[in-house]
């Protein structure tokens, strides 16, 4: 069962207007294990709103927010970093929920452990 997007605990974070998409995830990771010191987050998915695009591919195959926070809710969302009121997005989940999905995602490879953008390569 997923929780709705409303229900997610979420951490309002304010970071200077000229910070980047990078600057703003690493702001919204440590804002993240801070509140939850407990749980190992791992990020699942994010949204840009300035560009209209998010992450990962898979997440936003329609080009809209909806599409990122419905991926991102059924895969376990347990936090959610909303960056200056919505510019960014960054969704977390704990590590053991993560790592299942990156498993099942991983089975679903032709490849095991290829990755877009790096060399195929085997296990054997």
């Amino acid at each position: 069962m997923t929780a709705p997007i409303n229900d997610i605990p979420k951490i309002d974070l304010v970071v200077p207007p000229s910070a980047g998409l990078e600057e703003a995830e690493g702001q919204a990771s440590a804002a993240a294990r801070h509140d939850h010191p407990q749980d190992g987050l791992a990020l699942i998915a994010w949204w840009d709103r300035l560009e209209g695009a998010g992450g990962p591919a898979q997440a936003c195959e329609d080009g809209t927010y909806s599409s990122v926070a419905r991926y991102a809710t059924h895969r376990g969302t347990t936090c959610l970093v909303r960056v200056n009121g919505g510019q960014y997005d960054f969704f977390y989940a704990s590590f053991s929920r993560a790592a299942d999905e990156s498993e099942a995602e991983t089975q679903r490879r032709p490849y095991r452990g290829a990755w877009p953008g790096r060399a195929e390569w085997h296990e054997d």
